[in-house]
């Protein structure tokens, strides 16, 4: 008789195989970006196409949270929309990419903006793939070819898990229109430094708020920090004062410049505000001032740019202008430092945050190395006196030979046990309450086998080696009993039996 599969298991499994097959998708357009650059004579993609998809997934209302919680976010179905959904930017992208890499391929390879977009473009295909693997059983057919397919990702698409996917579809959606040259985003550049501005004004509420701190909204990436400011620190106009760019520089450039900024001051806020929960006194350290104040001045630069290029008929445009009389004090005291010298401050900022992350990420493995090396020695000593329990169970003679080779033994032991105390005592010094509370439960158990071995030892040398062993005789519980109520009134101090 055939079996019947429910429509939910046959929903479920349907979900699954498309799911892998958006995922093999992905991982195959990521490989094309690997290959030869060759003319691409398919038809291009219509610009509305890539508008409303971008539109679509910028409305959501989780796209503030990050790749992997935005897929789990919702039923299996709408996980499946949002794969399709990623999928189907990410060949839109690629296309476009290859094209223009064929036609210009010098000036793609000195891009900040698609360097940046095929990272994040990376960056979904690794959290669609992982939500993948996570709903396939170990042993189904295609979780291999996944796991090669992730393996031949570039680093920065795991550096930047943690960003939102707004984040990243802003920055791919940024990299379309570079390498496109048209406004497929559906924003332009005035429009994205106003929304720049925003965020950063936002961000910078956050940095001044130094007695109420709150923890960050997610776990930011040290490698990835760390190369989006080298990356700003290289830029052309580096040497150049900040009220230079912003009168002088391309629009497009401009719009640019103030995404990655953003990007990095929402960065190190996160990272500063984790370092700040395990020291909060770093707020007070003049390098992370200094980078506060540098930041202060890159947001008031990007209002100023917003304002200067913002058609007057945008309201928004006159409240820019309006806020960008008030210049802030950081203003004042940097507008004549160059960018370069600004991106340093936010470097050393961003060091002193990171030293005091990594610092006490340091100090939690060795403190749980050392947990575990004293509950590993705690339960090689309890194994060791239960194998010791169960030989004197056995029974058996002894010979003057095995004895000799008992007091080498123990003498060994003896100096093993003076070596062993130092260093647990050299050990112990540095554990956390926590750690402590574990190896003393540990070694009570221990104490407690001891107890027990010294007992049953008391118990067996009332046996003679030359006693016979007959069918009648009384089982070693029988004669612990016996012994226990024999010794018991006398050890109570009662009279003897």
């Amino acid at each position: 008789m055939r079996r019947r599969i429910s429509p939910k298991r046959n929903r479920m499994e349907n979900d699954i195989s498309k799911l892998v097959a958006l995922s093999e998708d992905m991982a195959s357009a990521m490989r094309q970006l690997q290959l030869a650059d060759v003319e691409d004579t398919t038809p291009e993609p219509p610009a509305d196409e890539a508008r409303q998809l971008l539109r679509w997934l910028d409305n959501l209302p989780s796209a503030d949270l990050p790749l992997d919680e935005w897929l789990e976010t919702g039923t299996a179905e709408e996980a499946v929309a949002k794969a399709s959904s990623l999928s189907q930017l990410l060949k839109i992208f690629i296309r476009k990419l290859k094209r223009a890499r064929w036609k210009r391929r010098e000036i793609m390879r000195e891009e900040i903006a698609v360097e940046n977009a095929t990272h994040a473009a990376a960056a979904m295909t690794q959290a669609v793939i992982d939500h993948t693997l996570s709903q396939l059983p170990k042993n189904h057919p295609q979780v291999a070819a996944l796991e090669t397919a992730l393996a031949s990702l570039p680093p920065q698409a795991d550096m930047r898990q943690a960003q939102s996917v707004k984040r990243l579809i802003g920055t791919v959606s940024t990299g379309m229109d570079r390498v496109s040259g048209k406004n497929i985003s559906g924003k332009s550049a005035p429009e994205r430094l106003v929304e720049t501005n925003a965020h950063m004004q936002a961000t910078m509420r956050t940095l001044r708020s130094v007695h109420s701190m709150e923890p960050p909204a997610r776990e930011e990436s040290i490698e990835l920090a760390r190369e989006i400011l080298r990356r700003l620190k290289n830029l052309k106009f580096n040497d150049k004062p900040i009220e230079e760019m912003i009168e002088a520089g391309q629009l497009e450039d401009k719009a640019i410049f103030a995404e990655q900024i953003d990007e990095m001051a929402d960065m190190y806020k996160n990272l500063l505000q984790e370092a700040a929960e395990i020291n909060p006194s770093i707020l007070q350290d003049q390098r992370v001032k200094d980078a506060n104040e540098a930041i202060a001045t890159f947001t008031h630069s990007v209002k100023l740019m917003a304002a200067k290029e913002m058609p007057n008929s945008i309201a928004s445009a006159q409240q820019i202008s309006a806020d960008a009389t008030h210049n802030p004090e950081e203003w004042g005291k940097l507008q004549g430092h160059t960018v370069g010298r600004l991106l340093k401050s936010m470097e050393g900022g961003l060091e002193k945050a990171v030293g005091n992350l990594e610092a006490e990420q340091s100090q939690d493995q060795d403190q749980q190395q050392a947990q575990e090396a004293a509950l590993e020695a705690a339960m090689h000593h309890a194994d060791h006196a239960r194998r010791k329990k169960r030989k004197r169970r056995g029974g058996g003679g002894k010979t003057a030979t095995s004895a000799g080779k008992k007091q080498t033994r123990q003498a060994h032991t003896a100096d093993a046990k003076v070596a062993k105390e130092a260093a647990f005592v050299h050990v112990v010094h540095g554990l956390t309450a926590e750690a402590m509370a574990a190896v003393k439960q540990a070694g009570g158990a221990l104490f407690k086998v001891g107890n027990q071995a010294k007992d049953i030892s008391a118990t067996l040398a009332a046996v003679s080696s030359t006693d016979k062993i007959a069918p009648d005789d009384k089982t070693v519980s029988q004669r612990v009993i016996e012994e226990e109520i024999r010794k018991g009134p006398r050890n109570q101090g009662g009279p003897g039996v």
